[in-house]
C-alpha cells in the first residue's frame, strides 16, 4: 500500500523560479518536514536521475526551509556490484573509483551552483559515517532485526531485485549469476540503510527527513519496523523538469 495516497503533495516555491513537488510519505513525515530541522539528500552513484541541475535545485529549495542540509553520496560496494555484473576485480576497482570520483565532482559542482558549502550545507561520502559509533550501533540493530525476522529480510531482497530489474545492464557479462548480483545489492543496501532509517543519531540532529525522487520499495516494508528512528521522516521530492530545462 502506498502511504502517500493519504498525504497530499506540497508544491513549494520557497526559492523563486525553482518549484518543487514534495510529498511526505505519511502524516508523521509531514510534521517532521514542516519542522524544518534537517534534510538529507541521498545520492546513488549509478542513478542517472541525480544530475548536477537536479541536485542544485534541491539544495536551493531546501536552503530557506531547513536549518541543516546534508548530502551523502554512496561510495561503498560499487566495485562489488561491478564484479557481480561480470567485471574482473581490477576492472571493477578502476570503474568504481571513476564512478565515485564523478559522483563527488557532480555533487560538489551542484552545491557550488546553489551557493557553496558551509555550516548549513554539508557534503560527505557514506564511508565518512561508517566509523561513527551511532552508525555502527544502527547497523548492528538492523542486522539483528533482519536475522530475527524473515519477512524483513525478504523485503530487502525484493527491494534489490526491483532495482536490478530497473537497470539496463550493459556490463561485459550481463548474464552474470543472479545470486551474486543479489548479494552485492544487499551489501550496498545494508550499508545505506542506517542513514535511511536513523539520520538523527548518526548525524547528531534532533529530527530529519530523507528525500528521494521516488518511494524506495524497502520503505513500504520497513518503515514501521523497529529499525526506524521515531524522528526520521521520508519525503518524495521532485524538481519540476520544465523549469530545470529552461535554466540549464
Amino acid at each position: 500500500m502506498n502511504k502517500t495516497s493519504s498525504t497530499p503533495a506540497v508544491s513549494c516555491t520557497s526559492t523563486p523560479g525553482i518549484p518543487i513537488d514534495a510529498q511526505p510519505y505519511m502524516p508523521a513525515c509531514r510534521r517532521l518536514f514542516e519542522q524544518g530541522e534537517h534534510i538529507l539528500i541521498g545520492v546513488s552513484p549509478e542513478n542517472s536521475y541525480f544530475s548536477r541541475e537536479r541536485i542544485a535545485a534541491l539544495v536551493k529549495w531546501a536552503q530557506p526551509r531547513f536549518t541543516g542540509i546534508d548530502i551523502i553520496y554512496v561510495d561503498q560496494h560499487i566495485d562489488t556490484m561491478y564484479v557481480a555484473s561480470g567485471y574482473t576485480p581490477q576492472k571493477a576497482a578502476s570503474s568504481a573509483t571513476r564512478t565515485i570520483r564523478d559522483t563527488r565532482r557532480r555533487v560538489r559542482q551542484a552545491v557550488e551552483r546553489a551557493g557553496g558549502p558551509g555550516p548549513q550545507v554539508r557534503v560527505r561520502a557514506l564511508s565518512e559515517c561508517m566509523d561513527l559509533p551511532s552508525y555502527q550501533a544502527t547497523r548492528r540493530r538492523i542486522e539483528e532485526c533482519l536475522s530475527a525476522d524473515d519477512q524483513l529480510r525478504q523485503a530487502c531482497e525484493e527491494h534489490v531485485r526491483y532495482i536490478l530489474r530497473s537497470r539496463t545492464d550493459d556490463s561485459p557479462a550481463s548474464a552474470g549469476a543472479e545470486a551474486e548480483k543479489l548479494q552485492a545489492g544487499l551489501a550496498y543496501l545494508f550499508a545505506e540503510m542506517p542513514v535511511l532509517f536513523n539520520t538523527p543519531e548518526i548525524l547528531g540532529v534532533s529530527s530529519s527527513v530523507f528525500c528521494y525522487h521516488s518511494i524506495m520499495p524497502v520503505l513500504r516494508h520497513l518503515y514501521d519496523s523497529a529499525i526506524r528512528h521515531q524522528a526520521q521522516g521520508y519525503i518524495v521530492v521532485k524538481p519540476i523538469e520544465q523549469e530545470l530545462e529552461t535554466r540549464s
